[in-house]
């Protein structure tokens, strides 16, 4: 995954979910372990995902598959550390979107997380419709004027 400096601000992402580390979040090496780091990224965009499609339209006619996840691990991160999980969608095509997310401790980025979701129906991938491109749009990352 490529690093861009932008990507390290937390001012960047629209949304902003503060997920406090658990003691059973910690490895034999004594630091937050890769495992619980992928969870807490998930914590974070499952928010999203309720505001594409709430939980009362959730099913098989309407669904967000994911596709891709890629994970950069920048520093460790040590318990107790309450954490801020940026989130922002920087890219929206006609069946997919994708999230940019950056993981925060004492306000420096120590991760990054890139998520492609795939928008399905009951017979599998469906065009992103107009409300929920809206709702996605709406959240989206803040490039800076020369990376849009």
């Amino acid at each position: 995954m490529k690093s861009a400096p932008h990507r390290s601000d937390l001012a960047s992402y629209p949304l902003h979910k503060l997920i406090p580390t658990r003691l059973s979040d910690v490895n034999a090496a004594r630091h937050v372990s890769n495992t619980a780091i992928a969870g807490i990224y998930d914590d974070a965009r499952y928010d999203v995902l309720l505001q594409v499609v709430p939980e009362k339209e959730r099913g098989a006619s309407s669904r967000t598959v994911m596709a891709q996840t890629n994970l950069r691990y920048i520093e460790e991160i040590h318990h107790p550390a309450p954490l801020t999980v940026a989130t922002g969608v920087s890219r929206v095509g006609r069946t997919s979107f994708e999230l940019f997310q950056g993981l925060f401790s004492e306000g420096r980025c120590v991760g990054l997380c890139d998520t492609t979701y795939v928008y399905c129906d009951a017979a599998g991938p469906a065009a992103v419709d107009d409300g929920k491109r809206a709702t996605l749009l709406a959240i989206a990352y803040r490039f800076p004027d020369d990376q849009a």
